[in-house]
């Protein structure tokens, strides 16, 4: 099963390909969105992931930071 993880206090410059980077350093990852604002299409400084489940990773994400 996939999980959800959500990261706040984003720097605005950061993008879906940067946390797609980061993400992938520990794990399968499916998908990334950086949440904007629907008018002006700026970064409001939060992101979500979405990763494969079940790889044996356990908590080596959340323990390497």
């Amino acid at each position: 099963m996939p999980s959800k993880l959500y990261v706040g206090n984003l720097a605005y410059a950061v993008s879906n390909d940067d946390l797609q980077q980061l993400f992938s350093q520990v794990g399968q990852v499916q998908s990334v969105a950086i949440i904007t604002d629907k008018f002006s299409g700026q970064s409001k400084g939060g992101g979500g992931n979405r990763g494969g489940g079940g790889g044996g990773g356990g908590n080596r994400g959340r323990d390497r930071w």
